[in-house]
């Protein structure tokens, strides 16, 4: 936990080509990963509303994840994730509003939210910190559609 913030689930990085990421780490860890996932999403950044264009795959298997992440380039430089090999923590949030304005008052810099589309709640939130590494905070109603890819039951539906 991170000041009970939430509960770590993966740690993730953002790879120039997410096909040869995985094949080669399949092949050097022997890491099986869930089908890709390519997701064109709204998202709200501090100089304002985007589309984030991403692929993204998580490590199959029980306990702490590894996610791989391919930024397309239809995004302003300014407002991608991160650069690739800059690594992440994903954690797991019932709070996500409260999360986000906990780590903001840290110093860490909210580089994108995915909000919910009736309510505008957080759902899914990026965070630089002071230090270089970033947060990823996942909200707990994200969780069960989430739960159902890594777990190897289907599809991605997406969040809303």
């Amino acid at each position: 936990m991170l000041d009970g913030i939430g509960e770590l689930y993966h740690t993730g990085a953002v790879v120039p080509d997410l096909e040869a990421a995985m094949v080669r780490t399949r092949a050097a860890m022997g890491i099986e990963w869930t089908t890709p996932v390519r997701s064109r999403t709204d998202v709200w950044t501090p100089a304002g509303d985007r589309v984030l264009s991403l692929m993204w795959t998580y490590s199959r298997g029980p306990g702490h994840r590894i996610e791989l992440i391919q930024q397309f380039e239809d995004i302003d430089a300014a407002d991608r994730c991160a650069m690739p090999g800059e690594p992440h923590f994903g954690y797991w949030v019932k709070d996500a509003d409260g999360a986000r304005g906990q780590l903001e008052a840290a110093g860490f810099e909210t580089r994108f939210a995915r909000l919910g589309e009736q309510d505008r709640t957080t759902l899914v939130s990026y965070h630089r910190s002071p230090w270089g590494f970033f947060v990823e905070l996942v909200s707990e109603r994200v969780r069960p559609a989430l739960q159902e890819l890594l777990d190897g039951g289907g599809g991605w539906a997406g969040i809303g």
